[in-house]
C-alpha cells in the first residue's frame, strides 16, 4: 500500500513539473500557408483512363484557441487541381444527326492516341475544429477536421496529342462516305485544341495531422499532412453533349455526356508559418501554486 502511494505521489509530481514546464499557444492565431501534393478532379473516364495530377494551394488563415488543447479556424485558400485522360487507340463512337441538307446519318469518330488535361482554379473558404497535444518540449502533435465551401474560379480543358477520323453512314442509302474533306469525312489533328469548362460550387470534408514547431515567443511553424474529399457533384446538370459533335467540334470531357459526376479530392503536405497574437505562449500554473496564490490570498 505505501509502495503504491509513493508511486502515486511520484506521478503526481512529475505531472506538477510537467505542466509547470510546458507552455502552450492560446488566443487568437494568424496563418500563412502553402501546400503541395496530389490535387485532382476526380470522375470516371467511360472512354479510357483517367489519371490523379499534381496540384498546389496558398491560404491565409486566422484560429482561436479556448485553452492549450481545442481551437477553431476559418480563413482563404487559393488551389489547383488537375487531371490527365487517355483514350484507347481507334476508339469508336457515334453520334446520330442529319447533313446539310436534312440526310439522317450515323456520324462516326475514330479517336486516335487522344490525350486530354483539365485543370480546375478553386476558391476554399474552410472551418475546421483542432486539437492539439503539448510535448515536454514545447512542441505539439495536432489533429484538424472539418468542411470546407469550393467556389470555382475557372477551370479548362486542353487535348495535348491525338487525331479524330471522321465518316458517315447514311441508312437511306446504305453506304459510309469517307476520305471526303469537302464533306468532312476526313482526318484531323486535335492536339491544341482547348476552352473552358462551367463548375458550380462544391463542398468538402477535410482533415490534416501534422507537428508543431515552436520558434518564438509569438510565432510557430506548422508541418502537416492533409486531405480534402469532395462531398457533392461539380457538374450544375446532366447534359447530353457529346465529346465531338459537328464534325469537328471538341467539348472536352467534364462536359461530355462520356462523365456523369465530377468532384474534387487531394492529398499532401502543408506547410504554415504562424503568428500568436494574444501574448504568445503561455505557461500552465500548476495546482500546488494555484493552491499557494489562495492561501496568500487569504
Amino acid at each position: 500500500m505505501k509502495k503504491s502511494l509513493v508511486v502515486f505521489a511520484i506521478l503526481s509530481l512529475a505531472t506538477t513539473l510537467f505542466a509547470q514546464k510546458t507552455a502552450y499557444y492560446k488566443g487568437f492565431e494568424l496563418s500563412g500557408s502553402a501546400s503541395l501534393g496530389v490535387n485532382t478532379l476526380n470522375y470516371s473516364n467511360e472512354a479510357g483512363n483517367r489519371y490523379d495530377g499534381p496540384g498546389a494551394g496558398l491560404g491565409i488563415g486566422v484560429a482561436f484557441f479556448t485553452n492549450a488543447h481545442w481551437g477553431i479556424s476559418t480563413g482563404i485558400t487559393f488551389s489547383n487541381y488537375t487531371s490527365f485522360a487517355t483514350f484507347p487507340n481507334n476508339y469508336l463512337f457515334t453520334n446520330y444527326t442529319v447533313d446539310s441538307d436534312g440526310q439522317p446519318l450515323n456520324l462516326n469518330f475514330t479517336l486516335n492516341k487522344v490525350k486530354e488535361t483539365d485543370v480546375a482554379y478553386q476558391m476554399a473558404l474552410p472551418l475546421m475544429l483542432h486539437y492539439r497535444h503539448y510535448l515536454q518540449n514545447g512542441n505539439a502533435l495536432f489533429v484538424s477536421g472539418g468542411v470546407k465551401i469550393s467556389f470555382p474560379l475557372g477551370s479548362t480543358y486542353r487535348v495535348t496529342s491525338g487525331s479524330v477520323t471522321t465518316t458517315g453512314y447514311y441508312p437511306s442509302l446504305n453506304a459510309e462516305m469517307s476520305n471526303l474533306p469537302w464533306l468532312g469525312f476526313t482526318t484531323n489533328n486535335l492536339s491544341g485544341l482547348h476552352g473552358n469548362t462551367s463548375f458550380r460550387k462544391t463542398y468538402m470534408s477535410s482533415f490534416e495531422i501534422g507537428y508543431l514547431i515552436r520558434e518564438k515567443k509569438s510565432t510557430f511553424l506548422t508541418l502537416s499532412l492533409y486531405g480534402d474529399l469532395g462531398l457533392n457533384n461539380m457538374r450544375k446538370n446532366y447534359t447530353s453533349t457529346p465529346l465531338m459533335y459537328n464534325y469537328f467540334q471538341y467539348a472536352g470531357l467534364p462536359a461530355s455526356n462520356f462523365v456523369d459526376q465530377v468532384k474534387l479530392y487531394s492529398v499532401g503536405l502543408k506547410i504554415s508559418w504562424n503568428i500568436n497574437l494574444s501574448g504568445g505562449a503561455q505557461l500552465p500554473v500548476s495546482q500546488h501554486k494555484e493552491k499557494q496564490t489562495s492561501e496568500e490570498t487569504k
